[in-house]
């Protein structure tokens, strides 16, 4: 998911609200609405735990277009019944969705090896990182 929104406007009456879209790429499969999907990690709780989000799409958006179906390689935006609350303000930037019981496992922790490169030619020996300095990881 690489945006996300409440399309509701403030004041809007019930019967009118809309659920809560999310904007990204398809890599693989299609979509079409009525589809049942998984959003994970989903809800992300501060003791670390993390509890997926089911729902269903409502809608298949490429830009002005409705297409029937989502196909892998474009830009598509989805229509879901999960409550705006959870998409306002890009809060599922991140996520990934899948049919249910298809997404791979989600990490908390991940162990990473690193190697810094000698930027300065002239630099003779590589001075320590320091406290809040910005790396870039490739």
């Amino acid at each position: 998911v690489v945006r996300s929104f409440d399309i509701n406007k403030p004041g809007a009456p019930l019967k009118s609200l809309n659920g809560g879209v999310v904007g990204g790429t398809l890599i693989k499969g299609k979509v079409k609405a009525g589809d049942m999907v998984e959003i994970r990690p989903g809800l992300c709780y501060r003791d670390g735990t993390y509890s997926p989000i089911f729902s269903e799409i409502t809608a298949v958006r490429r830009g002005a277009e409705q297409p029937k179906c989502g196909k892998p390689g474009g830009l598509y935006a989805l229509g879901l019944t999960v409550d705006p609350q959870f998409t306002k303000d890009d809060r599922m930037v991140g996520n990934t969705l899948g049919k249910p019981g298809t997404l791979p496992p989600v990490f908390i922790l991940a162990k990473a090896f690193i190697k810094r490169l000698r930027v300065d030619l002239h630099e003779k020996k590589l001075r320590p990182l320091r406290k809040g300095e910005i790396i870039k990881v490739v």
